[in-house]
Formats: structure tokens, C-alpha cells, sequence
């Protein structure tokens, strides 16, 4: 945490996108070239990556990481509103919440120690014209508010997320009213 914290600062005080960088390494084919990325055959270190990553998967760090964002859900959901806290199954990669000013929201996270942001690839799908079908109004209000943070496995992680959502997140309380 704290080498990422070092790292992203540097990145940031040099003029870099933090987010940017992030979402775009996270893509597995950024930009347009979707179809003709996907048709070349994957490196060698991917696939030993890929392997090390199925022979060592764990349920058990999935259902941790689950029910530490069911913890957060259930201390948070007071005091912020929670896209898709009440779904079924949910494996927390990040937590979502909804604020009224997002931006203000993560760079206040961002300057109490926790990587906050804005970026997804969702999107919402406007009916066609003259169609009976509502507009995604609901969609588009989450999808302007929402701030995610990631979902740790330690409790002392949790906690130390709500007290920054709680006391460091000025803006958070406005989305539920």
C-alpha cells in the first residue's frame, strides 16, 4: 500500500493520468483494434501467468474478499447508497458508492491513503428512437455518481475504508438525501 501510494503520487506529480494509466492496464485491448488484438496468440509469460493463476486459485480468497464487501455494505449502507449492495452473489473486486460529488469524493480518498475512482467501462444504452422503452434514467444517475474503492481482506483495512468514507468523504452523506 505504501509503494502504490509513493508510486501513484510520482506518477501524478509528473502530469500522468493515475487513472488513465490504471484503466488502460487493466484493459486487455485498449483502444479500437479489439478484434485484432484478440486473434494473436498470447505471450509466453502471459500463459505461465495464466497458469500460475489457475493451478493457485482460491475460492477461499474469493469468498474473504466476498464477505469483506458484504462487511462494508452492511456498516456502510446507512450513511451511502451502495449500487447492487442487495444482489445475490457479489465478489467485491471494488466497492461502489454513490455520491453527489464523486470527483471531490475520490481525490478526498485519494488524499487520505485509499485509491479512489470514477473509471468503468459501463456504459448506459439510450432506446431506440421511438421506442415504447423508458430511458436508463437510473442508470445514468449511478453511473455519474458512482466512486469505486478497492476491497482489501483485512478487517483493519475495512475499517480504516469506513472511517474515510464515514469522516474523510465530506460529500458522501448528500447522495442518500
Amino acid at each position: 500500500r505504501l509503494l502504490f501510494t509513493i508510486l501513484a503520487k510520482v506518477w501524478t506529480w509528473t502530469g500522468h493520468d493515475l487513472d488513465r494509466t490504471l484503466y488502460g492496464s487493466a484493459r486487455s485491448f485498449p483502444g479500437d483494434r479489439f478484434f485484432e488484438l484478440i486473434r494473436q496468440r498470447p505471450s509466453a509469460p502471459l500463459l505461465c501467468l495464466l497458469s500460475r493463476r489457475l493451478r493457485f486459485c482460491s475460492a477461499t480468497h474469493t469468498d474473504r474478499r466476498a464477505a469483506n464487501g458484504h462487511d462494508l455494505t452492511v456498516r456502510l449502507a446507512e450513511c451511502v447508497e451502495i449500487p447492487g449492495g442487495g444482489a445475490d452473489l457479489h465478489s467485491y473486486w471494488v466497492f461502489p458508492f454513490l455520491s453527489s460529488q464523486p470527483d471531490t469524493d475520490v481525490a478526498s480518498a485519494r488524499a487520505t491513503g485509499h485509491y479512489a475512482t470514477r473509471c468503468s467501462s459501463l456504459v448506459t444504452v439510450d432506446p431506440p428512437s421511438g421506442s415504447a422503452v423508458r430511458a436508463p434514467r437510473v442508470c445514468r444517475r449511478v453511473l455519474d455518481q458512482v466512486v469505486f474503492l478497492p476491497v482489501g481482506l483485512g478487517a483493519e483495512r475495512n475499517e480504516r475504508l469506513c472511517r474515510g468514507i464515514r469522516d474523510g468523504l465530506p460529500d458522501v452523506e448528500r447522495a442518500t438525501q
